[in-house]
């Protein structure tokens, strides 16, 4: 049986989410790394950090890429007192380093769902709420065509649209009389 935390994360291309060493010591901030990228199958590299994505072929290149696993989401936390540890939450942030994980296409993939549920959760600070079984989450997705869009478009602006032309009817009226 596979727990959540041993589900795959389903994304494409991402970027390394990583904290900047080079910025001021802050004793109230504390940065967690939270998923890391794949890092070596069968001895072949399969992922990196590319230091140029414009350059084709995408090949590793060890003297100027970074080698796997690439941190590629990250949790930041600061404390709202002096120290960390204070009690008080002063803000917390979650960088991912790909869109492509909650997109329509992956949210249902892998561990995606789950992981950003998670997310969501310790953002709001649930994750310390009184425990409750959790809902089953409901599947939701939009399908539309263009058609769809247009038929919408001709619904919601051809009355605001009549009535407008009422109204500029009735001006024009108003003002010859």
């Amino acid at each position: 049986m596979l727990r959540e935390q041993d589900l795959p994360l389903v994304v494409s291309r991402a970027r390394p989410a990583r904290f900047d060493e080079g910025s001021t010591p802050d004793s109230t901030l504390s940065v967690t790394p939270l998923v890391f990228s794949s890092n070596l199958r069968n001895g072949a590299m399969l992922s990196w950090g590319e230091a140029d994505p414009a350059r084709r072929p995408i090949r590793f290149d060890p003297d100027r890429d970074q080698p796997g696993p690439v941190c590629i989401a990250a949790a930041a936390e600061r404390a709202a007192g002096i120290r960390k540890g204070s009690g008080s939450i002063g803000g917390r942030l979650i960088v991912i380093g790909s869109t492509d994980l909650i997109s329509n296409a992956r949210l249902n993939r892998g561990g995606n769902q789950a992981f950003v549920t998670q997310c969501a959760a310790w953002l709001s600070d649930r994750d310390r709420a009184v425990s409750l079984p959790a809902r089953t989450a409901g599947v939701y997705q939009v399908n539309a065509t263009a058609a769809d869009f247009w038929a919408l478009a001709l619904r919601f602006g051809a009355i605001p649209l009549a009535v407008l032309l009422v109204g500029l009817a009735v001006s024009v009226w108003r003002r010859r009389s």
